[in-house]
């Protein structure tokens, strides 16, 4: 922790914890993972500010030759300071799923992602995440025809909120029913509060997006293959050249 000796009262703290087990066991190999981070500064006796996260990961992976599959999940847990102490923020739920596959014509992946990140503010409105991507590329014709295609799909869910509105008494509220306006308003001195909750049920947003990528090339589809020439012309006149030498040493001899 670092403190400033001309102001008093003042200081910051700064930590940081990484660390990752790893084991390999014929094509398996599983990992355990864990990363956390702290940051509090403090400008007087009364404003602190920062915050604070513990993430815990765990993976398994399989790849064999051409192929591939990895499954990942971990929970992160994070805080930020509000009133001088450290409350809770969210609690985020992670899994990914990654398949892959290689060849020398044709690759193609496929990650699924999904994600819950749950508030611990009821105000606050939690969220789903759902992710997909794909991916695929191939090629034709001794390359005359290499293409990519790439397909994205995202679909955040936000749960939907209600103000439920209690009636305490007059002078015990904050608020109070305007009949001309139709609509609570702000009064000290009013008989209603009002609060907001979350009623389960999630409103869907996508997102789609679409990519292609497609090249060709006429010189690769109508070029031969120089090598096989070079050899296929190069021995004959090779063994042509070393008979006409021999015969003309034969002929100058005595």
């Amino acid at each position: 922790m670092d403190t400033d000796p001309e102001r008093p009262g003042r200081g910051r703290l700064m930590g940081q914890a990484t660390g990752s087990v790893e084991a390999a066991r014929g094509w398996l190999r599983p990992r355990l993972s864990y990363n956390a981070e702290h940051r509090r500064n403090t400008y007087s006796d009364t404003l602190t500010t920062g915050f604070r996260y513990d993430e815990v990961g765990a993976s398994l992976s399989c790849e064999r030759k051409a192929f591939r599959f990895d499954l990942q999940g971990g929970m992160r847990d994070e805080s930020q300071y509000a009133a001088n102490r450290l409350e809770r923020l969210s609690q985020a739920w992670t899994q990914r799923a990654e398949l892959a596959l290689r060849g020398s014509e044709m690759n193609g992946s496929a990650v699924f992602t999904h994600r819950d990140r749950n508030y611990a503010d009821p105000a606050a409105e939690d969220q789903k995440t759902d992710l997909a991507d794909l991916r695929f590329g191939f090629v034709l014709f001794r390359r005359f025809l290499d293409a990519d295609l790439n397909y994205q799909f995202s679909s955040t869910q936000v749960s939907e909120m209600v103000r439920d509105t209690l009636r305490v008494g007059q002078g015990l509220g904050g608020y109070r029913y305007d009949p001309d306006l139709r609509e609570l308003v702000p009064d000290e001195d009013g008989d209603l509060i009002y609060r907001t909750l979350q009623t389960g049920t999630f409103l869907p947003v996508n997102d789609l997006k679409l990519a292609a990528d497609v090249r060709t090339s006429f010189s690769r589809l109508f070029r031969r293959r120089r090598g096989r020439e070079c050899i296929s012309a190069g021995l004959p006149a090779g063994r042509s050249s070393a008979s006409r030498g021999v015969t003309r040493n034969a002929a100058s001899g005595p």
